[in-house]
């Protein structure tokens, strides 16, 4: 029983060296498909401003950076780890102001009304 609370606290909020190494490639992999699903739904353009909830290890950024070229994403989760290791693995798009990443929860988002065109979260709405 403390393996599976253990387990639903990464999943929910990645922590330490386990959130940082395990639970992130273990989210990417997991929603892959989901993420190309939204991509897809989102049917981004390169103008859009794009805000990802809760975007763990970064997949989706990822998919949304080949698309949005001139407008901007900005992920937005609540787990310093996953803002961090994202931060390392984006360096270049974050430099380029292509995406920006925040750390917060959804119910502080620190962005005014309006500011996005499209808004996406995959697998966390449960949290």
């Amino acid at each position: 029983m403390a393996l599976l609370k253990f387990m639903a606290g990464q999943l929910r909020k990645p922590s330490g060296f386990i959130g940082r190494r395990v639970v992130a490639k273990m989210l990417n992999a997991s929603n892959r498909p989901m993420n190309r699903l939204t991509l897809t739904s989102l049917g981004l353009t390169p103008d859009d401003r794009v805000i990802e909830v809760g975007f763990g290890g970064g997949d989706l950024i990822s998919r949304m950076a080949s698309v949005v070229t001139r407008g901007c994403i900005v992920g937005v989760d609540f787990s310093p780890e996953m803002v961090e290791s994202c931060t390392k693995r984006f360096a270049s798009l974050l430099r380029a102001e292509r995406i920006e990443l925040r750390c917060a929860g959804a119910d502080h988002l620190p962005y005014a009304s309006r500011h996005f065109t499209k808004a996406c979260t995959v697998n966390t709405l449960y949290f």
